[in-house]
């Protein structure tokens, strides 16, 4: 409470959308011109800092049917996009996290700026694979630079970044009252940049895995099963460790259907614990784990009561999500 960090931001923006069909193909384009004009005051300090940006960012999607009925389906897909810091990101205040360790925001932060590129297959509802790349220019990850023995953590620009993927989604009904989903996805990534005393230069490969499968026993009961497996994972200065979960779940229905209790293990054999290595500090190794709360039992017990009713319409307001995830929990 020893500060007082004022930011105020304007984006004003405008965009026009073309789609057509003919035949087999579907296309949509679209152009967006946004101006941001943004200020930030430590008030105690007097730190200030103004910026003011205007960009384009075009869009293309095209889809063919393979099939005269759509069942088999190829996706192109083109987008420029821009990744904003989040507000806290941006205040320069310094707080300590323990003894050794300080975080600090980072006033000078720009915007990434991301070009992605998609092609897709799709069977129906049953089956997609997506082949993707993506460039990004001053990519924002969390960096930490060492000073008189100090760590400090903060957000910063990593240049530049590229990432490659392949992914897999299977949506399988195995029998009538058995039904599963499979995800698989490898992905290569690659950072360069020059950070603080240090030149960036990472990359690495790395694979997850998920599968969660639903039973329906009865009219009355059901139950679920899941779980995920991530290998090591390279970002920017980071090297994030493996991990992976378990999770289980059974459900009945009670009180003639109106209510429900529902018994739930969320990661089972606590696998969910975060841990890693931070590269590209000079004569300095450096791990960390981080325990978090992650496996837990729970019991829910739901009551439905009253005709239902539908409620009014509200106003679209999907225009502003992505500035609301900006505010970190």
């Amino acid at each position: 409470m020893s500060n007082h960090f004022k930011y105020d931001e304007t984006i004003n923006a405008v965009y026009v959308n073309f789609n057509t069909n003919y035949k087999r193909f579907s296309f949509q384009t679209g152009l967006r011109l946004e101006n941001t004009d943004s200020k930030g005051n430590q008030l105690q300090n007097g730190q200030k800092f103004k910026r003011n940006y205007t960009n384009l960012f075009p869009t293309v999607f095209v889809q063919y049917k393979v099939d005269s009925i759509g069942n088999n389906q190829l996706v192109a897909a083109y987008g420029k996009r821009i990744n904003r810091p989040y507000f806290q990101d941006l205040n320069p205040f310094i707080s300590p996290l323990d003894r050794f360790t300080y975080y600090a925001g980072n006033p000078y932060l720009n915007p990434a700026f991301a070009n992605n590129y998609e092609l897709s297959y799709r069977y129906k509802g049953y089956f997609s694979t997506t082949l993707s790349y993506g460039e990004t220019k001053d990519d924002i990850n969390e960096t930490i630079e060492i000073s008189d023995g100090i760590y400090y953590s903060r957000p910063g620009n990593t240049g530049k970044s590229q990432v490659y993927s392949i992914n897999f989604t299977a949506d399988i009904p195995i029998v009538k009252w058995w039904k599963a989903n499979f995800y698989s996805e490898i992905t290569h990534s690659k950072y360069k940049s020059q950070l603080y005393t240090e030149d960036l230069d990472t990359s690495g490969t790395y694979w997850y895995f998920s599968a969660n499968h639903s039973f329906n026993f009865s009219k009355n009961w059901s139950g679920e099963i899941g779980g995920n497996y991530q290998t090591d994972v390279v970002s920017a200065q980071f090297i994030i460790g493996a991990r992976g979960s378990v999770n289980i779940g059974a459900k009945t229905k009670i009180l003639q259907g109106n209510g429900s209790l529902r018994f739930s293990v969320n990661d089972v054999f606590y696998g969910g614990i975060v841990n890693g290595t931070i590269n590209n500090l000079r004569l300095t190794d450096a791990t960390w784990v981080n325990k978090r709360d992650s496996r837990f039992a729970a019991i829910t017990f739901t009551y439905s009561f009253g005709k239902a009713f539908q409620s009014k319409d509200q106003h679209d307001a999907s225009g502003a999500d992505s500035e609301k995830n900006r505010v970190k929990e």
